[in-house]
């Protein structure tokens, strides 16, 4: 009975352990399919792509909200930009509004589509996919504190800029 429950254990680990390979190695695939940057010296904290220990690119890491120490020095009622979705099959960013006493809900009527695209281990972002603007990326908090939202605990804050938007961003993780 016992070995019987020993090969039963080492196939379940055998499973899982493989499952993430799979599953690492298909993150991997989407990243190259959707990125253009050939340099082996890169290594990525929380979906920012650091090279010589500077940010220079984001994978497609879904929504990034404005961060809640920004938001506090915000004066208006309305948030510009402060909810940025990125697609990673299409390239496209969605920036919506929202208000500031519900960061969190987007004003849908303000949505505005943009384009990007990673190119010499760079970012940019473009409204007409002829123009292109590189985006600055800085990391502002690598581990902030647990905000007001337990259920999406921003993992980083990073501070982006480009001639369509500029705040602080969080990097939400799953709780």
């Amino acid at each position: 009975m016992k070995k019987i429950f020993i090969i039963f254990i080492l196939i379940i680990i055998t499973f899982i352990l493989s499952c993430k390979k799979d599953s690492e190695e298909t993150s991997k695939t989407i990243l190259k399919e959707t990125v253009e940057c050939e340099n082996d010296n890169i290594t990525w904290l929380n979906g920012v792509a650091l090279i010589e220990g500077k940010p220079r690119f984001l994978e497609p890491i879904g929504t990034l909200h404005l961060s809640y120490k920004y938001i506090e020095k915000c004066k208006t009622e309305i948030l510009k930009n402060s909810v940025i979705m990125m697609t990673s099959d299409t390239k496209k960013l969605f920036l919506y509004d929202s208000k500031k006493n519900d960061p969190y809900s987007w004003l849908t009527k303000t949505k505005k589509v943009l384009y990007y695209k990673v190119e010499n281990c760079n970012f940019y972002i473009s409204d007409d996919r002829e123009n292109w603007d590189q985006l600055e990326i800085k990391i502002v908090d690598e581990n902030p504190p647990i905000g007001t939202d337990e259920d999406h605990p921003a993992v980083m804050i990073i501070h982006l800029k480009c001639k369509w938007f500029e705040g602080d961003y969080e990097i939400i993780g799953e709780s």
